[in-house]
């Protein structure tokens, strides 16, 4: 999915969905899908793979909290009432000024992976999420993977 273009890739949040723009006449959806590949066999760890835009079978939800990229693998739930308060032990964040209950999320935080599987055999990169959450203490990474955090600081939000 990263490849070797100088350009970073520009991508759109549009209803909760992660569009990847590469011109006017072609964009196509991020999908956070069951992995294929020998180094993502394990619980709760997901592929980001380019799909049809038009596709409505994606049932996660693509959201910032603050500038950081989150993904929950379920729709949000409606944000809290003023004055309303989450369940003991639920994760809340602040998301566009109001607190979100999340079922479950990323945390932000996603993969990079190393893989063989790029044209003519090169090295490439894949990404990943992992509902799991991370402590690289007690849960090592995958070998040849790498955490990172997605950040906006513009005004993309459809």
């Amino acid at each position: 999915m990263i490849g070797e273009s100088e350009d970073p890739p520009t991508f759109i949040l549009k209803n909760g969905r992660l569009l990847a723009y590469f011109n006017h006449t072609s964009v196509a959806q991020v999908r956070v899908v069951p992995p294929t590949d020998s180094i993502s066999r394990r619980p709760n760890l997901f592929q980001l793979q380019l799909g049809d835009a038009n596709s409505e079978d994606q049932k996660g939800e693509w959201f910032y909290a603050g500038n950081m990229l989150w993904y929950s693998p379920d729709r949000l739930p409606p944000p809290l009432r003023v004055g309303e308060r989450g369940s003991p032990g639920q994760k809340i964040i602040s998301k566009e000024g109001k607190l979100q209950p999340l079922p479950q999320a990323n945390d932000g935080v996603w993969l990079a992976c190393e893989t063989r599987t790029m044209a003519k055999g090169r090295l490439g990169r894949v990404l990943y999420v992992d509902f799991d959450g991370y402590n690289t203490v007690k849960r090592p990474l995958p070998d040849g993977c790498e955490m990172f955090t997605l950040h906006s600081w513009g005004d993309m939000e459809m």
